[in-house]
């Protein structure tokens, strides 16, 4: 039993011991605002805050932020020197500054004095978060953060270790200098393994043991079984293969084969740089006419009377039957073409086809016919999301697709969109991978190919670390004013009439690692959110008037997007000129304006009218010799007028019927004749009729003129003598200009 006790204890300090971590060391050079550090702790929200001799460091796993009392601020901090911090229920910081402590706000930056009981009692509290290291020289402090990161306080700054565990595993048979070409599992679940420089195919049983090495003086690209139980390896530049593990014969002229796809009651159809071949009956033919351009087939995929290619120059379609093609391709005018036009995998996943793409990420083909025209996609990218846009190759993983990329995994959900990766942190090692399409074993494991050999991993494993971050707002910037570094326990933002543009800063605390973290954000009237990749400011320029609600999220270390949404309400306060009131203020201004220039016009248009009728009544009192036989009932009626204009107008009148013919008659003697001066005599016949006295004199004589025209014999000349023009030309001018007419043609 004794003996048992020890084994069991040796297995434990063993595998203690044999924990790695992955150490980082944080100074000055990190931005820590000095190197003697006295205290650490994790406030609630898990942000990591620092004492130094220099202030108080917060940490967000990738930037200090420094807070220090200002003279003039209402703290009696003598200096920035603090020695001891406590974390209070709120989430405030208790820091001791030589014997005295303070309270640092965390909603405001700002420090705070404590009265003397608090201080009492804060030096009767013992309990920190970190652990004394006694007897240790380097080592002062050491505290676990809740992700089980080691924090060390060393004697010149801070050390990190994160504990360090891989989930792969190196298939140690394949050599480490190889680069993977291929995976295959046969009928009988064996595994089949090409590589680039062994010039080997490696054989391994269904659980992996490792059976043989085949050699074969030739470099397979690509690896499938035929209907007899075959294998067919395609080789670069050796062409086709064919054999077991006894051993292959080279079966076709050189060709540099990618891809082979057999079926149990269709031809055998090969890809290579040299176009697509089929294997019928033990004999290979060229499939494509001689006029098809000559493309580098990576993969080539069936699908009924259907035959797709991804090739360097673009997605090939193919009708079977009726041996026609279409290429598509990246297009410039046009958004849902292609992404990118080098392919290099195709995958139907839950009866939907996938293309993945060298540079533009995975695409889906979104058309029911594969045989139209013009194809249109999909396209899951960087802007949508994805850690990158390279995509190797890919495979189903359950209800998702496993991507391959150059150094990461990516596991994309098509039907919503979501994907995260799975990069050197989870890997916990650099990988390169290759371009082989990954394949998954009996017992849940996966095999993928690298650069430098083939690794395994658990399916379990691929789905990562569950762990949710909190999304800290670490700074906020308004405008032109100075950034504000305590940003957090913000939840609304007021932005005043004279401010606009609003820039945020954030960090999700996963001290894991903080540098793989990727962060998107959206407005909540957006449909779409807008990855920024690792990123963590955004700015919204020059907002609306109104209210916003902007959502922020990330992802863990571990590439995996987080319900771990952070809101933040935003108020842009509006200028008077744009608030309702303006608008109605303008609203009423336009209205009363029209009124009154709607009122002014008619109100102008009357006065006309009645100045009109006004002069015309007058003008009827003219005398010609036919009315002075008329009877005094039979003459026009005069307007109605004050009794004090009227007798102006009829001395008016008397002086116009006494000098109409007087060519010598003018405005200074029909004034002196209405007893009034030059001026008064024009404004009150202005006001009257709208006419000065020269205009009225020309009036009544035109209309004499008129009657004479009509009533008489007389000639023209007369007439314009008669009505006190001395020029008959100018008489004729003057009265077409009046009536529109001459003399001679008014007569007629």
């Amino acid at each position: 039993m004794r003996t048992y006790l020890l084994m069991m204890l040796l297995m434990v300090i063993s595998t203690v011991k044999s924990q790695t971590y992955d150490t980082t060391f944080y100074n000055e050079d990190s931005g820590l605002t000095q190197w003697h550090v006295t205290q650490m702790l994790q406030d609630h929200n898990g942000m990591m805050w620092f004492s130094t001799w220099n202030g108080l460091n917060r940490f967000d796993g990738k930037e200090f932020i420094a807070f220090k009392s200002k003279a003039g601020d209402g703290s009696n901090m003598p200096t920035d020197r603090i020695r001891d911090m406590i974390l209070a229920k709120n989430n405030d910081i208790y820091c001791r500054v030589d014997e005295t402590w303070y309270r640092f706000s965390q909603k405001d930056g700002k420090f705070y004095n404590l009265t003397v009981r608090a201080n009492r009692i804060l030096n009767s509290v013992s309990h920190r978060q970190t652990k004394f290291m006694k007897g240790k020289e380097e080592k002062l402090f050491e505290m676990y953060d809740r992700q089980g990161n080691l924090w060390c306080i060393m004697k010149n700054g801070i050390q990190k270790l994160t504990p360090s565990h891989s989930p792969v595993k190196q298939l140690d048979q394949v050599g480490h200098s190889s680069q993977i070409r291929a995976f295959f599992k046969d009928h009988k679940g064996q595994i089949w393994i090409s590589s680039r420089e062994e010039k080997c195919i490696y054989l391994f049983d269904r659980s992996l043991h490792f059976k043989k090495s085949i050699p074969i003086q030739a470099s397979a690209y690509t690896i499938a079984e035929d209907a007899q139980g075959q294998i067919l390896l395609g080789c670069k530049p050796e062409g086709l293969l064919i054999g077991n593990e006894n051993g292959f014969q080279r079966c076709s002229p050189p060709l540099d084969i990618y891809d082979i796809v057999t079926s149990s009651h269709e031809p055998t159809w090969i890809a290579s740089f040299q176009g697509i071949f089929q294997l019928k009956g033990g004999k290979l033919t060229s499939w494509l006419p001689p006029t098809a351009p000559q493309m580098r087939f990576r993969k080539i995929f069936q699908k009924g009377n259907v035959l797709l290619g991804a090739t360097t120059e673009g997605l090939f379609v193919a009708d079977i039957k009726n041996k026609k093609f279409i290429l598509h391709q990246k297009e410039a005018n046009r958004v849902n073409s292609m992404s990118s036009s080098a392919c290099m995998n195709i995958l139907e996943h839950q009866g939907h086809l996938y293309i993945a793409t060298e540079s533009g990420g995975v695409n889906e083909i979104l058309n029911t016919n594969l045989l139209d025209k013009q194809l249109r996609f999909r396209h899951f990218d960087m802007s949508m999301g994805l850690a990158s846009d390279i995509a190797l190759s890919m495979v189903s993983l359950g209800n998702n697709i496993l991507i391959v990329s150059s150094n990461k995994l990516i596991i994309l959900n098509p039907q919503t969109g979501k994907s995260r990766s799975l990069s050197k942190h989870f890997l916990q090692r650099s990988c390169r991978f290759s371009d082989a399409t990954p394949i998954r074993l009996a017992d849940g494991r996966w095999l993928l190919g690298l650069q430098d050999g083939a690794i395994q991993i658990n399916e379990k494993a691929l789905q990562g670390s569950r762990f949710r971050p909190y999304l800290a707002l670490t700074a906020i910037s308004i405008e032109n004013h100075p950034t504000l570094y305590h940003a957090d326990a913000l939840n609304k933002i007021t932005l005043q009439t004279d401010e606009r543009t609003l820039s945020l800063s954030f960090a999700a605390l996963d001290y894991s690692d903080p540098h793989h973290i990727l962060y998107a954000y959206r407005l909540a009237d957006d449909t779409e959110w807008h990855y920024l990749g690792h990123n963590r400011t955004i700015t919204l320029p020059e907002l609306k008037p109104g209210d916003y609600e902007l959502l922020i999220q990330s992802t863990n270390a571990d590439g995996t997007w987080s319900n771990n949404t952070r809101k933040l309400s935003i108020h842009v306060t509006p200028k008077f000129t744009e608030t309702i009131w303006f608008t109605l203020l303008n609203l009423l201004t336009i209205i009363t304006i029209l009124a009154i220039g709607g009122y002014t016009y008619y109100y102008i248009k009357r006065m006309k009218s009645q100045q009109r009728e006004t002069l015309e009544a007058y003008l009827a009192l003219l005398h010609t010799e036919e009315q002075e036989q008329k009877t005094a009932q039979e003459k026009t009626s005069k307007p109605q007028l004050s009794e004090q204009d009227d007798a102006i107008m009829k001395r008016v009148m008397t002086f116009v019927e006494e000098h109409i013919g007087d060519t010598d008659a003018g405005v200074s003697e029909m004034a002196e004749a209405a007893l009034m001066s030059k001026s008064n005599l024009t404004r009150k016949l202005k006001e009257l009729i709208g006419l000065t006295p020269g205009d009225f004199l020309k009036e009544a004589r035109i209309k004499k003129a008129t009657e004479l025209l009509k009533n008489t014999n007389m000639n023209i000349s007369e007439i314009a003598y008669m009505c006190g023009f001395n020029d008959p030309k100018y008489f004729s001018k003057v009265f077409k200009s009046s009536i529109g007419k001459t003399p001679s043609e008014y007569r007629e």
